[in-house]
């Protein structure tokens, strides 16, 4: 007892992934609310993130005045919780960027979503489970294609994007190593994409999700089934090998 006591007290006290927690505040609500701007509209969403925040906002504050044994009133602990809140954004948003500005993306943008977002996600579009081998390692992304448009690209601007992609994807195993998982969602499917880019099939999961076709008409004039794409940046011959994981060995076959 007084070992595991002395354990924690030392080398558990804290772990180096706490750095990602604050992520996870605001990697999840922005996705799913993005994700509620197209199935609902603009102004549903608006309300449903703006209850989410309040409430956040009403509970922290009430944390700091209680923790506090009521000796911080409730205006200060409310600008407390709103520099709280201020600084989770900022910390979300920062290490997105940074991951975009040290890889120098040319195809795709990527940000932090966690994984109950994804979890949400796939089972609120799609009624689906989250079901994907992960260790306290793995990192959730959330990815963006740039000037990506289905039905618009010819056979020749899909090979220069599958071989733009095929780069940014190297760029991010060396960046940050390969025990990623990638979320995305689209009007259209990119699967092809990711197959010429050098992903394997067994790495990509396709679902599609149960918004009506006609939304995807705010991103054009083409009507498109909306999908999410999953796929893993583990190296499938490795995957089931927890020794080799979160390294720097490509994911990805060579593509001409």
């Amino acid at each position: 007892m007084l070992y595991t006591i002395s354990k924690l007290l030392t080398v558990g006290l804290l772990r180096s992934h706490i750095i990602y927690l604050p992520l996870a505040y605001f990697a999840t609500i922005l996705p799913i609310s993005a994700a509620f701007v197209i199935a609902y509209g603009l102004l549903p969403a608006l309300i449903g993130g703006a209850i989410y925040i309040v409430s956040t906002f009403a509970f922290i504050t009430f944390i700091i005045h209680l923790c506090s044994f009521f000796f911080i009133d409730l205006q200060l602990a409310a600008i407390l919780a709103i520099l709280i809140l201020g600084a989770l954004f900022l910390t979300w948003s920062g290490a997105s960027f940074r991951i975009n500005y040290e890889a120098e993306f040319k195809r795709i943008h990527l940000h932090y979503i966690s994984r109950a977002a994804i979890t949400f996600l796939l089972f609120w579009l799609s009624n689906k489970v989250f079901d994907f081998e992960i260790t306290s390692k793995t990192r959730f992304l959330e990815l963006r294609l740039k000037n990506y448009n289905v039905a618009a690209t010819n056979k020749e601007g899909k090979q220069k994007m599958a071989k733009e992609f095929y780069t940014d994807l190297i760029r991010l195993t060396e960046l940050i190593g390969n025990d990623v998982i990638i979320y995305g969602f689209s009007a259209g499917s990119f699967e092809k994409i990711l197959i010429e880019a050098g992903l394997d099939k067994s790495q990509i999961t396709v679902y599609k999700a149960a918004i009506p076709s006609h939304h995807s008409l705010i991103y054009g004039k083409f009507e498109r089934n909306f999908y999410i794409h999953i796929f893993d940046l583990r190296n499938v011959n490795t995957v089931n090998d927890s020794s080799k994981r979160n390294n720097n060995i490509s994911p990805l076959r060579p593509i001409k």
